[in-house]
C-alpha cells in the first residue's frame, strides 16, 4: 500500500524538493512538524516511515551532499 503523501500545492516550474530517499526532485511530502520530509511516489510506494529521516536528519543530509557535489 505505502505511505500517504500529499502534494505540496506548487505550481509546475516551481522549484523541487529531493526526496529524502532518492534524491530525485518531488513535490510530494511525507509526515509533519519534525517528520515532514519530501518523499517522492516511487519512495512512498517502498519505504517505511521507520526508515525516514526526520526533517533535521534529512536538511543536514542535504546540506552536506550540495556541498560534495560544489567541491
Amino acid at each position: 500500500m505505502g505511505l500517504k503523501i500529499v502534494h505540496d500545492g506548487s505550481l509546475p516550474g516551481d522549484v523541487q524538493e529531493n526526496c529524502c530517499m532518492c534524491r530525485k526532485p518531488t513535490r510530494w511530502w511525507w509526515g509533519t512538524g519534525a517528520r515532514n520530509v519530501a518523499l517522492c511516489h516511487e519512495c512512498a510506494k517502498t519505504t517505511k516511515a521507520s526508515q525516514l529521516p526526520s526533517k533535521a536528519e534529512w536538511i543536514a543530509s542535504e546540506r552536506q551532499k550540495r556541498t560534495k557535489e560544489q567541491a
